[in-house]
């Protein structure tokens, strides 16, 4: 399988870089490719601003074309640094999944800015990616 990540913070630093970091570490079984339709997997990244996912992440979305998103699977994974945790900006990027017929991941994942937050993802993510086939058989 091949997977691509779309990271929704503007200037990818800090905790945006320590968690495409980890996805990295985590799918290294599995191709990684630049933006692309032949990618099976779309792994969403980005803070909450304002209640939702980042502005800069909408128009990545916008500019990509129908077949990138289409039928592709969606990891969503946002963070915050208030105690929503990026919630309201997960539910909001899982509706624009809906929208481009993606098929969302039943775990979402949302984080605080804090270090254990980060290493308990690495173990969110081996779950995610260990159980695929099942997601794909079940959905």
């Amino acid at each position: 399988m091949k997977y691509t990540i779309i990271d929704g913070s503007l200037n990818n630093n800090g905790i945006s870089k320590t968690i495409i970091n980890i996805v990295l570490e985590t799918f290294s079984d599995k191709e990684y490719i630049e933006c692309s339709e032949t990618a099976d997997i779309v792994i969403f990244i980005s803070p909450e601003h304002n209640g939702s996912y980042s502005a800069f992440l909408k128009q990545q979305i916008d500019s990509l074309p129908y077949k990138m998103l289409s039928n592709k699977i969606a990891i969503i994974i946002t963070y915050s640094s208030d105690g929503t945790k990026g919630k309201r900006a997960s539910d909001d990027v899982a509706l624009m999944a809906f929208r481009n017929r993606m098929i969302v991941c039943p775990t979402v994942i949302n984080l605080d800015n804090k270090d254990h937050e980060l290493s308990d993802l690495k173990e969110r993510l081996r779950l995610i990616n260990s159980n695929m086939e099942k997601i794909i058989k079940n959905w």
